[in-house]
């Protein structure tokens, strides 16, 4: 999923939700940009009460790129790394494994603060690489 809304809901010890959201200014499936912003919702949002449940989720989907139609079965962690669904989301990520190992340059692209890293975040090269697809 690529989207660019994120909330955080908290459920409190009287069992009452609450939901805080922030939109971001590019669409993104990066986990440290959704986790960043989380903590920042989190930090805002909680006045030190005791807290029952904690979700974060993405808002703003893209249409085609992901749909509930494209999954067939409940999406859990222990099926994370099994699970290929025939999204065009997965084509996009075996696109850029494919860039990677092919040695197309990757070394000289670095996201910002990134020096020692070759892992850039699927959203910056999202539009570019659907016309590789």
């Amino acid at each position: 999923m690529i989207g660019n809304v994120i909330y955080v809901t908290f459920k409190n010890a009287n069992r009452k939700c609450f939901t805080k959201q922030q939109i971001i200014k590019k669409y993104t499936n990066f986990l440290d940009d959704i986790y960043s912003v989380a903590i920042i919702l989190f930090e805002q949002f909680w006045s030190g009460q005791p807290i029952r449940l904690i979700g974060v989720g993405l808002r703003g989907i893209i249409r085609g790129i992901i749909s509930k139609y494209d999954l067939k079965e409940q999406l859990s962690f222990e099926s994370l790394g099994t699970l290929q669904p025939d999204t065009v989301t997965n084509k996009l990520t075996n696109k850029i494994y494919s860039i990677r190992s092919a040695d197309f340059r990757w070394n000289k692209i670095k996201r910002k603060g990134e020096v020692n890293s070759i892992i850039l975040p699927f959203s910056f090269y999202y539009f570019f690489l659907l016309r590789l697809l």
